[in-house]
């Protein structure tokens, strides 16, 4: 149960954050080219994921470990790295980030900072809060979706 609990605070704070720098991206930079539905087919996707996850884990009472300390821990540190990388990400591009794909003016290809050793970092860190969110789940259907 607290790794329900956590997973539910975590969304909560991912959504939040992400939100929050998705609305800036935008507002700071309305002249550039957006491509807002396969954003929003995004958005709406990982959400509906995120929700089955947990209904399923619920619903369905196949877990990975023997333990809930182990999923804690492991979705835990999991978790914690993902948020890292992706907020590494975000602060190393500084202006040029954006939620989506785009060419902003005086684009550059980074090769500095979490960019020296990752090619997609935004990316990774955002599928590693996944995994992270659906170990805390300590469910094989959770993990699937």
């Amino acid at each position: 149960m607290i790794g329900k609990l956590l997973f539910v605070v975590a969304v909560i704070i991912w959504v939040t954050k992400e939100n929050k720098a998705v609305n800036w991206r935008i507002n700071n930079n309305p002249d550039s080219q957006w491509d807002s539905s396969s954003l929003q087919v995004l958005k709406v996707g990982s959400t509906m994921a995120v929700v089955l996850g947990l209904i399923l884990s619920f619903l369905s009472h196949s877990g990975l470990f023997a333990s809930e300390f182990s999923a804690l821990l492991l979705g835990g540190i999991v978790l914690a790295l993902g948020g890292w990388v992706r907020v590494r990400a975000i602060r190393d591009l500084k202006e040029q980030f954006t939620p989506n794909v785009v060419i902003l003016d005086e684009h550059k290809l980074r090769s500095d900072g979490i960019y020296q050793y990752m090619r997609h970092p935004g990316y990774s860190g955002a599928l590693l809060l996944y995994l992270g969110m659906a170990l805390l789940l300590n469910n094989t259907m959770s993990l699937v979706v």
